[in-house]
C-alpha cells in the first residue's frame, strides 16, 4: 500500500478517503471515530470525508505493522 501525499488548507494537512481504495477507506473510517470525518472548503468545492493526515498517518504505520507481522508469521 502506498503512502498518500497530504493537502495543506488553512495550515492542516489532509487527506480525503476517496483517495483510498474503497476497502481501505472503509477500514480507516471505521478506525475512527465519527467526529474525524471533516468537510472542508477549498476554493469553492466542498470536499468530502477528510481526514487529519496525522490521524491517517497512524492509522497506516498501523496497518503496515501489521502486514509485517502477518508477513513474518507465514514464513
Amino acid at each position: 500500500m502506498t503512502k498518500l501525499i497530504p493537502i495543506t488548507l488553512n495550515g492542516k494537512t489532509w487527506i480525503q478517503l476517496s483517495q483510498l481504495s474503497f476497502e481501505n477507506a472503509e477500514n480507516l473510517k471505521n478506525w475512527l471515530p465519527s467526529t474525524s470525518l471533516k468537510l472542508l472548503d477549498f476554493q469553492g468545492m466542498i470536499l468530502h470525508d477528510c481526514v487529519d493526515f496525522n490521524e491517517y498517518e497512524c492509522w497506516f504505520r498501523s496497518k503496515i505493522g501489521s502486514n509485517l507481522n502477518k508477513q513474518i508469521l507465514e514464513i
